[in-house]
């Protein structure tokens, strides 16, 4: 028995082409075949059904000497050439049935085929005409090797490569080299014309033809999938190329919450002048699309704006805010959110923020730029801009943020109270007013939702369904938790001091100093975003005890601790002490350490004291020898020194010479001459 695999067959893994099993025998052997396995380098019998099961599954391809590049069944949109196929197929199978029944030849059953065809589609109209004679034989012989009667257009070409592997190597490295890099500068067209000069010039391309801008596209396409990947900044690859795997679900509100800074695109006028960087901190629900808060920031948001939206769905906050902004929303929805989601952006890196971990929230940051993390308010963020951009001092212009200047054309710009009133309306009176696509698939597949807005949908899910909102954080808690620690000594004059000096005092130290006592050390938490008022924390069970700095006045701005140390700091940068103050600490250090006492010699190094004392040691060494070897009187070698008789003996001692009488010398520059003294 023959198996319909050939000799010469290569079977090969569709990602391993090179390693591949070889048929070397047809012929079936038990239910084998002899094969040649590349890897192993053997040869070997295998079971002929596996195989056969492997090529079902795809798990194995089969490669056979002339078979098409593309299969007939890829060529789908290729009509005329599947009405060809069906012809053959119809023709070569009546001719087998002619050359059965009469015992004919290929040859001579042709002709009859051809008027049986002709017969049976008389009368109709657009019949395709019969194969010709070589037709029918180039099908017959490709039948015959298990090829398919005919390969299609899409398999004609070449089957030499036009170029040299020289060159097609060269044009690769240019690519790699200049092409496909961070930010290149090169156009397919400038890598095209390079290609073509160098080419020439290291005689790799001598036709008269230019290397055409199609060649190289499809060397690109094949050193890479994606050429606008490669040639992006890393940090834009995310965003720009990032996609989902699978859909994100929550099954309750408040289950999970994404949280993002949102540049808006406008020019706005605030009471200190016109602001060009305006920021939205926003966060919606993933279950219903409902958003929950909200805070407008001028400037790049903080780690403190960030906690004020995050305060909006954690305390009753909203409804306040609507009643200033005079928006007439009654849902007002807050509790403590199963999860939070924040991207990496400077605003959501501080420490407070993963403390919120405390309140028994599961806080989650997104790698930056990667918009999949936290598709929901990215989708909101973009309907949002879409929304507000027909407003005056909007500066998107075509989709594009920053693309138009609203103050050159003269445009009346809203106040910041003003685009946010623009804002919340959109948010609580359009978008949750506004069926989702989500929503919709919802309510088709799933019978137990309902509700196609995300008002609808949390009204169905808190009131017809009855699923709860988690119960937000007691305030003591949420502070203990976000606000800075320290431990102070109580005290019953200035009260508790803080960093930088401050000083805490209020009706609320009689208080202290009565349970606790002076020179206690109390519990004290403070928000480091507003040095006005400290808390001294007692315990779970009971509230926070106020107190306020000592110097505050009810409209003293909030400013951060640090603020307020820079302020306090910057008034004393141009104050110069007085004359009089002055003279008065120099009189003071003047009476205080001019008391005839000696000023205390300053400390020696080692390496001093040790110099020093061993240039004592050679003086005291050096006096040492003088004493043990005292100069002689005698000359030890020389003439005899004469001595004139006729003068006496004092005459002859040596007398000290004066040279007081000298005239003076002149001293002089020896390089110029010039008199100097």
């Amino acid at each position: 028995m023959m198996s319909d695999l050939r000799t010469g067959d290569r079977l090969a893994a569709a990602s391993k082409p090179e390693s591949y099993f070889e048929v070397l025998d047809s012929r079936l052997h038990a239910g084998s075949i002899q094969i040649f396995d590349s890897e192993r380098h053997e040869s070997r019998y295998v079971d002929e059904a596996r195989m056969r099961v492997a090529i079902s599954e795809g798990s194995l391809v089969l490669h056979r000497k002339g078979m098409p590049r593309v299969s007939i069944a890829a060529q789908y949109e290729n009509d005329a050439l599947h009405d060809q196929v069906r012809v053959l197929t119809y023709a070569l199978r009546r001719i087998d049935e002619i050359r059965e029944q009469r015992g004919v030849s290929f040859d001579a059953a042709i002709p009859l085929v051809r008027d049986a065809y002709g017969k049976e589609r008389a009368g109709q109209l657009l019949v395709r005409p019969f194969p010709s004679r070589a037709t029918l034989y180039r099908a017959h012989r490709n039948q015959r090797l298990g090829l398919p009667v005919l390969k299609g257009d899409r398999n004609k070409g070449n089957s030499t490569a036009r170029y040299s592997k020289e060159l097609v190597e060269f044009v690769e490295e240019v690519i790699e080299s200049e092409y496909l890099v961070t930010e290149s500068k090169w156009t397919i067209l400038d890598t095209t014309k390079y290609i073509d000069r160098e080419a020439r010039r290291r005689g790799l391309h001598v036709a008269k033809h230019a290397i055409s801008r199609k060649f190289v596209c499809a060397r690109i396409r094949d050193l890479t999938v994606d050429a606008e990947y490669d040639r992006m900044d890393p940090l834009d690859r995310v965003a720009g190329k990032s996609y989902a795997k699978k859909r994100i679900r929550a099954a309750f509100p408040f289950a999970r919450i994404e949280q993002d800074a949102l540049h808006l695109p406008f020019v706005v006028r605030t009471s200190h002048g016109v602001a060009r960087t305006v920021y939205l901190v926003l966060a919606i629900d993933v279950c219903t699309g409902y958003p929950v808060g909200w805070h407008l920031v001028i400037g790049s948001p903080r780690e403190m704006d960030s906690l004020l939206c995050l305060e909006m769905y954690l305390t009753p906050a909203k409804g306040a805010r609507f009643s200033e902004l005079g928006i007439l929303h009654t849902l007002n929805i807050f509790g403590t959110p199963g999860q939070v989601i924040f991207d990496n952006g400077p605003e959501t890196k501080g420490g407070r923020i993963y403390r919120l971990e405390r309140l028994g929230m599961d806080v989650k940051h997104c790698k930056a730029k990667e918009a999949q993390g936290k598709p929901f308010i990215e989708r909101l963020n973009r309907s949002l801009k879409e929304a507000l951009q027909r407003l005056p001092g909007c500066t998107r212009f075509e989709g594009k943020d920053g693309a138009r200047d609203p103050e050159a054309l003269g445009e009346e710009l809203m106040t910041v109270e003003e685009l946010e009133k623009w804002i919340v309306r959109w948010l609580y009176e359009d978008w949750v007013n506004s069926p989702l696509a989500r929503h919709r698939w919802d309510e088709l597949l799933v019978d137990s939702l309902k509700g196609k807005t995300p008002l609808e949908r949390l009204t169905y899910q808190t009131e017809e369904m009855g699923q709860p909102i988690t119960m937000p954080p007691p305030r003591h808690e949420w502070m203990a938790a976000l606000f800075e620690h320290e431990l102070c000594a109580l005290n019953a004059h200035t009260g508790i001091a803080l960093k930088h000096g401050f000083r805490y005092k209020g009706e609320a130290i009689s208080y202290l100093l009565s349970k606790y006592g002076d020179r206690a050390e109390l519990h004290v938490v403070y928000n480091p975003d507003d040095f006005r008022q400290a808390y001294v924390y007692e315990g779970s069970d009971l509230p926070l005890v106020t107190l306020t700095h000592e110097h505050v006045r009810p409209d003293t701005p909030a400013w951060t601790f640090a603020e307020a140390k820079a302020r306090f700091d910057t008034g004393m940068d141009n104050w110069t002490a007085p004359d009089a103050k002055v003279q008065f600490e120099h009189d003071m250090d003047k009476a205080v350490t001019g008391n005839g006492k000696a000023s205390k010699r300053k400390t020696r190094s080692k390496r001093e004291e040790n110099k020093e004392t061993v240039q004592r040691s050679k003086d005291n060494s050096a006096i040492q020898r003088a004493i043990d070897r005292p100069l002689s009187a005698a000359a030890p070698f020389g003439p005899v020194p004469w001595i004139n008789p006729s003068l006496t003996a004092e005459d002859h001692l040596p007398h000290d010479i004066s040279y007081d009488a000298a005239p003076l010398m002149n001293i002089v520059n020896r390089n110029t001459g010039e008199k100097l003294l």
